[in-house]
């Protein structure tokens, strides 16, 4: 598995994430973005890569999952 984004991307989307599913704004609102708490430059970062950083979470746990079935 390529574990293309770092650990601080994963929580930075995991922030911008819990904000979304809120519903309370629009995302491309900067209200939402003082919400999450990024500089404007990690918000765009995370914006733009968005599906990739989701993909490769879930990856992770698909990984983690197999990995507990033989222990």
């Amino acid at each position: 598995m390529n574990n293309r984004f770092s650990d601080r991307d994963i929580v930075d989307w995991r922030n911008y994430e819990r904000i979304r599913l809120t519903g309370k704004f629009n995302m491309f609102d900067p209200r939402a973005r003082e919400m999450v708490g990024l500089s404007k430059e990690r918000y765009i970062f995370i914006l733009e890569h968005y599906s990739n950083i989701q993909d490769q979470i879930a990856e992770s746990k698909i990984a983690a999952n197999i990995n507990n079935m033989y222990e």
